[in-house]
């Protein structure tokens, strides 16, 4: 439990290993990270909570344009603020809670599991979750996912420990996860650690089952919820319980409804193949893990790992609405399953069968990126050194399986999955930054100039990370609701306001209107990868300052006043 004692001398040369997988993952975990924008809307609506959480004094309900399907309780956002306040208002020091949880996430993994597994095993399972092909992407945006993961991961392996080696801190760290778990995104952690505790319960003999009770969840559970409960109550006072009534219409009654969430849902095996993609570098040892699993589910050794599957993967399984992340909580126990099949000697036939299934699904994989170019403009030459590059690791692996060397072949999985996650993050997405930019462009020319005249947003954009990085600027906003007419009578005011329009018909009114009308043109992808849409920064030319483009390569930090 001790983590600093990986620092000292003789730890540092008995835990290389380790330590190198963690520095890989800080690498990838961190790589532009400050560079690319607040694209995705619910990254941008997390950022405008936390802005305007600082700027108000409002901590308690999350409150930003355009981002009331986005709220959440409030722990993400909370985190975000106190990283912005300390290392900047950007888009890195927004992502660091996510990157540190999916860092703490692999090195619990490791540092409690190897009591529970053994060394090798919580080694390797805290390298598939640093290099598998999914968490890490949760630990590269500002959501709430990856915190979520963390806290899931915290306490089940309390749990497991809890119950094979009883000490009081265990239950301390089981139920102060839970607590800031629900904290954090509501319901799904406690659906996960009862469900699993309940299942582990039935199946467990005596002496596990007698250990179980001791955890007490009928006491400590509601305990674990009066952080929740008394934010609750906070939001209510401020608002008279509108708030806490949205988020139970929202989150509970309408997905146990059946309710779709955003038009994702899928059938049964979305998140079989989810995690197929997502350790397909091990596809192999995940195939001979999950038939080995099926067969000894009920032993005392797989049961804490059956419990665990069933409650965060088997149940969203059977949900109509799908969304990658509902099944997370059940990512470090897939990937114990795969690390702990690696050090079985009985698996190594099914395991080397599958190799050539393994090739073919990399190959496919592979074909699949350069169809990429058909629908998102990437550079081609970028998606081929991609695809080249894993097809060499997956064939080396081929090559590794066939020969015996079973070792080898699962850490080159590791390289796979690190080289697609660098091509990916260091080299794909820096190539199409220009495209991400579109929101922080139109922003960057709205807000120029030293006079602090009005933002008007000429319709409901439902744009978040528009909104978001006019608010960095510290420029006053508002949505228009007028006709065209009358939002050519506002250019009248001294200072006249700076409109921002998305209609060219619009655009070309107000031009008629007002004869020294300053029109400048923003294409980008603004929320749809691939799908240019232009917007236009609108100013009168009698009132305005000669504005000039932004340079794009400053960095997006900029600077708010205290609260």
């Amino acid at each position: 439990m001790n983590f600093l004692a990986i620092l000292t001398l003789r730890s540092l040369r008995e835990n290389a290993q380790p330590l190198a997988l963690i520095g890989l993952a800080v690498i990838l975990l961190g790589i532009h990270n400050g560079n690319i924008p607040f694209w995705d809307q619910d990254e941008a609506a997390y950022g405008g909570f936390a802005l305007q959480m600082h700027k108000t004094g409002e901590w308690w309900i999350p409150d930003f344009l355009w981002s009331e399907l986005h709220r959440k309780p409030p722990l993400q956002f909370w985190l975000m603020a106190g990283a912005m306040q300390l290392w900047g208002w950007g888009e890195w020091a927004a992502r660091l809670p996510s990157g540190l949880a999916v860092l703490v996430t692999g090195i619990v993994v490791w540092r409690w599991g190897r009591d529970i597994w053994g060394e090798a095993i919580a080694r390797r399972a805290m390298g598939l979750i640093f290099t598998a092909l999914l968490l890490p992407l949760f630990g590269k945006v500002a959501l709430t996912d990856g915190l979520l993961v963390g806290l899931e991961t915290v306490a089940m392996l309390a749990m497991i420990r809890a119950v094979l080696t009883p000490h009081w801190s265990w239950l301390v760290w089981l139920w102060g996860a839970v607590a800031l778990g629900v904290l954090t995104k509501g319901p799904p952690i406690l659906l996960l650690v009862l469900g699993s505790w309940g299942l582990w319960w039935l199946g467990a003999g005596k002496g596990d089952r007698s250990a179980l009770t001791a955890l007490r969840p009928w006491l400590l559970a509601p305990l674990s919820l009066i952080p929740f409960g008394l934010w609750l109550a906070l939001t209510a006072h401020e608002d008279g319980g509108n708030f806490a009534r949205w988020l139970w219409d929202w989150y509970i009654v309408h997905r146990v409804g059946g309710g779709v969430v955003f038009g994702q849902w899928g059938l049964p095996g979305y998140y079989l193949l989810l995690f197929i993609l997502a350790f397909l570098p091990w596809f192999p040892w995940l195939w001979a893990a999950l038939i080995d699993q099926a067969q000894t589910w009920r032993s005392p050794e797989q049961l804490p790992l059956t419990a665990w599957l069933v409650a965060g993967w088997l149940v969203y399984e059977l949900l109509p609405s799908k969304l990658p992340s509902y099944a997370l909580g059940a990512y470090p126990a897939v990937a114990l399953l795969i690390a702990q099949a690696s050090t079985m000697p009985k698996l190594i036939p099914r395991i080397r069968w599958a190799r050539g299934l393994s090739l073919l699904l990399s190959l496919i994989l592979s074909l699949a990126l350069l169809l990429v170019k058909r629908w998102i403009p990437i550079p081609f030459w970028a998606l081929l050194l991609t695809a080249i590059l894993s097809l060499i690791t997956a064939t080396l692996i081929y090559r590794a399986l066939a020969r015996g060397a079973m070792r080898a072949a699962f850490y080159g999985g590791m390289v796979q999955g690190a080289t697609i996650l660098l091509c990916v993050w260091g080299l794909i997405l820096p190539l199409i930054l220009p495209e991400l930019r579109g929101s922080q462009q139109v922003a960057d020319l709205a807000i120029i100039g030293d006079r602090p005249a009005m933002i008007v947003f000429a319709e409901d954009f439902n744009l978040p990370s528009l909104a978001l990085y006019v608010a960095l600027g510290d420029r006053p906003f508002t949505v228009f609701s007028g006709t065209t007419t009358q939002l050519a009578q506002a250019f009248r005011a001294d200072p006249a306001p700076v409109v921002i329009s998305r209609r060219p018909e619009q655009v070309t009114q107000l031009r008629q209107q007002i004869p020294k009308l300053q029109a400048q043109a923003v294409t980008a992808w603004f929320d749809t990868l691939g799908q240019p849409q232009t917007y236009w920064v609108l100013r009168n030319g009698a009132d305005a300052e000669s504005p000039n483009a932004p340079d794009e390569s400053s960095p997006a930090t900029k600077p708010i006043p205290p609260a």
